[in-house]
């Protein structure tokens, strides 16, 4: 009999595997291309560099996404095209919909009206004398 310990077989990354490849990235910047056009890639550039490695950009949103599953990140897309849109989201916006927290779209709290006015600060005139006079000694000098 032999007392070698038996080889596990190695498992596959599955889409429930959090962290997000090189090939899943350019991925992603494909799709948000042929969504978004021009206006993505104005705003984050191309994927890859001139040596075929990911552009700083496409770093980031790789270390931002390294916390999400695949699924998770096909979800986000899902919610994206569920919201009309003209610009491409940025990364923490895309973050919010393969998460499901609310976004700017979808939370009527980023789109309410300010208050009409701010209240004024009362005011002592008399304090407001004082410090004016203040203001003017040391003018003078």
């Amino acid at each position: 009999m032999n007392d070698q310990p038996v080889d596990k077989p190695r498992q596959q990354k599955n889409e429930l595997e959090k962290g997000i490849d090189d090939l899943a990235i350019a991925r992603l910047w494909a799709r948000m291309t042929q969504i978004f056009g021009h206006r993505w890639t104005t705003n984050h550039g191309v994927s890859t560099t001139a040596s075929g490695e990911l552009s700083d950009t496409a770093k980031v949103w790789q270390m931002g996404l390294s916390s999400m599953t695949l699924a998770q990140t096909a979800e986000g897309f899902n919610r994206l095209l569920k919201v009309p849109s003209k610009w491409p989201p940025s990364l923490p916006e895309f973050i919010a919909l393969c998460s499901n927290l609310p976004t700017g779209a979808t939370n009527p709290m980023a789109y309410r009206k300010p208050p009409r006015r701010l209240l004024a600060p009362r005011s002592n005139p008399k304090i407001a004398n004082e410090n004016i006079e203040k203001m003017r000694e040391i003018l003078r000098r």
